[in-house]
């Protein structure tokens, strides 16, 4: 779906996310946008996740009215159904950073120390050497509370799949700026141009659709 697109582009859900997803449902026959947003079939039987909560959303006054944290869960959820995001392994991710960092500071300073004449250089640097022995826990555990808040807020990752996904919409995206119009189009050429218009949504470049339905969208966050 559209959203999952969205999201495995560059993990944020925003308004272009949720314009694409009402103009897939068009093109499915589930509503039609003109003045409002119009049900014209309930039939979720073929939709995802989040498809269904934007057209279970859809109020009696013919506008979505939508909770972004609930969409999130939704998104996330078909992504992990089809495969796309893996979970963050942030102990491994902790200690071989740490490692590195370590490292690569310890050859360093004592690649510095071999090469210098200058004894006062020498002293200063076999100094630092001393105290980072004493810090580097203090910087292992910093790496790991870090490592764990960024995995907190969002715990997931491309997997292979999904990176195959993501370079190609980037080669979508270079297309569509470079040599199409698609930036250029209204709404109502959704018929002609159909998943490419979409796309062109997604990826931030038609701002004149955008506009023409966020009218109709009541976000709560």
């Amino acid at each position: 779906s559209p959203a999952v697109i969205g999201y495995i582009h560059d993990f944020e859900l925003d308004i272009n996310d949720i314009v694409a997803t009402l103009m897939s449902l068009e093109l499915k026959g589930n509503i039609k946008i003109k003045k409002n947003i119009e049900i014209i079939n309930n039939d979720i039987k073929n939709l995802s996740l989040n498809e269904k909560y934007i057209l279970e959303n859809i109020t009696e006054k013919n506008t979505l009215e939508i909770n972004m944290e609930k969409f999130k869960i939704m998104v996330i959820n078909d992504c992990i159904n089809s495969n796309l995001l893996s979970e963050k392994n942030f102990v491994g991710k902790t200690i071989i950073s740490s490692l590195v960092y370590f490292s690569s500071w310890f050859w360093c300073v004592n690649v510095l120390d071999l090469i210098s004449d200058n004894e006062l250089l020498s002293n200063i640097l076999d100094k630092c050497l001393t105290y980072y022995i004493f810090i580097s826990p203090l910087i292992f555990f910093i790496q790991i509370f870090k490592n764990y808040y960024e995995s907190a807020n969002d715990p997931f990752i491309r997997n292979r799949k999904s990176k195959i996904i993501n370079k190609k919409i980037k080669g979508l995206k270079n297309f569509i700026n470079d040599f199409s119009k698609l930036d250029e189009k209204e709404y109502k050429h959704i018929n002609l141009w159909k998943d490419y218009l979409i796309y062109s949504v997604i990826v931030g470049d038609n701002k004149k659709i955008i506009n023409q339905i966020s009218k109709f969208i009541k976000i709560q966050y």
